[in-house]
């Protein structure tokens, strides 16, 4: 028994960081991996009740009872579990409050986290700028384009937290970030594009400070290097971007004119307007999921094919409050304040709570305009970092707790 816990101190870590590795390339393993780690927090819940102190508290009661709700919801309504994808999302979320049980031995969860992002930001590096060069279109190697944006973009925020102890072949930097914008750009997802001037301003006048503070050489060759760097990328990838924002001026413009939709951003917004009706009808407990797009097509008068056309709403906000209602969109967005909010108690990295913050800005800035937590690539990754990030800090707050108690006995 001592070898095979020994043993897993080794592979547990393996196995979160080959987990996020995999998904970084949409690599359907990955997420058996995670499921893996939660059911053995599962197992761990039930033969020793007392590994629930390593799970961060309020984080874990919001999130329980927002799943709780959701499914609780679904099945009092008698949808069903039969092509009722809100119960495997749920599911999912349900998994990342036993994940922290299911991390007993990995000493630095984060610090895994961490370093299987990066492999998936060096694998994306290599495969996306393949797959474009092959094809010449938007790229998501299989998937869906907008997934791939997304996950690209949440995998370079995480990827720039800096481990305790970086291997040398994938060293600690804010760039991480930067090489992630290639996978993303060469996507195409507009939604996730914002996150990238955000940090841009942010890390220059870090640099800066140091560069004017303690006249560090280092730093003033990175911040020349950066901003060289930043114009030989944007000027050649000017043209996708410019090209990406007069199509949705074009749709808006159109659709104000003659309240036809036809194309992407035009049907979005005739697909809300509907939903804003049925969502005034039910504001608290909402109409569910299974039938949802049928009752909000039947909705949009001339639009009714083009909107019937699509599985979910593509807005975070909008999805929530027609899936669960007002009460479940209170609780969903009740689990990313603890999350910061825990982040910014438990954590004196600057860093850690500059990501945070632009990792939640990151979800509702694409879940704006796309079913963010309607997929479950997205939602392990969401979820799971919420969950792998407060469990580090949790461990870390325990320690400090024992350490304090050592040293007064």
């Amino acid at each position: 028994m001592q070898r095979f816990l020994l043993l897993r101190r080794r592979t547990d870590p393996l196995l979160l960081t080959a987990a996020m590795a995999l998904i970084g390339v949409l690599v359907s393993i990955g997420k058996g991996l995670f499921a893996l780690l939660a059911v053995v927090g599962v197992v761990h819940a039930i033969i020793r009740p007392s590994s629930w102190r390593l799970a961060p508290p309020a984080f874990t009661i919001v999130l329980a009872a927002y799943v709780v709700w959701s499914i609780g919801l679904s099945l009092l309504r008698g949808e069903g579990v039969d092509g009722n994808r809100l119960l495997s999302y749920a599911a999912i979320e349900l998994a990342c409050v036993f994940l922290p049980l299911g991390l007993f031995f990995v000493k630095r969860p984060l610090d895994a986290m961490i370093l299987g992002a990066r492999i998936g930001v060096v694998a994306l590096l290599i495969a996306t700028p393949a797959e474009f060069w092959a094809t010449g279109t938007r790229v998501g190697l299989g998937r869906n384009e907008a997934i791939l944006g997304f996950i690209a973009a949440a995998f370079g925020l995480i990827a720039r937290l800096p481990m305790e102890r970086p291997p040398r072949i994938l060293p600690n930097g804010r760039w991480w970030l930067y090489l992630s914008f290639v996978p993303a750009l060469l996507s195409q997802t507009r939604a996730t594009w914002g996150i990238y001037p955000i940090f841009g301003i942010i890390d220059l006048i870090h640099v800066w400070r140091r560069v004017v503070g303690v006249g560090d050489k280092r730093s003033m060759v990175a911040l020349a290097v950066g901003a060289c760097v930043a114009v030989a990328a944007l000027l050649p990838m000017s043209d996708i971007v410019m090209q990406r924002a007069d199509q949705a001026l074009v749709e808006i413009d159109r659709y104000e004119q003659t309240g036809v939709a036809s194309g992407s951003v035009d049907v979005r917004m005739a697909m809300w307007s509907s939903a804003f009706e049925i969502w005034r009808e039910h504001p608290l407990i909402g109409i569910g999921h299974v039938g949802k797009m049928e009752t909000v097509a039947d909705r949009a008068g001339v639009n009714e094919a083009q909107v019937g056309q699509y599985t979910h709403l593509h807005n975070l906000v909008v999805d929530e409050a027609l899936n669960s209602g007002l009460i479940g969109t209170i609780l969903l967005v009740g689990v990313f304040v603890v999350f910061i909010v825990t982040v910014f108690l438990r954590s004196r990295s600057t860093m850690l709570r500059e990501t945070s913050v632009v990792f939640v800005l990151l979800v509702f800035s694409y879940g704006s305009f796309h079913g963010v937590l309607l997929n479950e690539w997205m939602v392990t990754v969401i979820f799971g970092y919420m969950s792998v990030t407060l469990t580090d800090l949790r461990r870390k707050q325990l320690g400090a707790r024992l350490r304090q108690k050592t040293g007064q006995a």
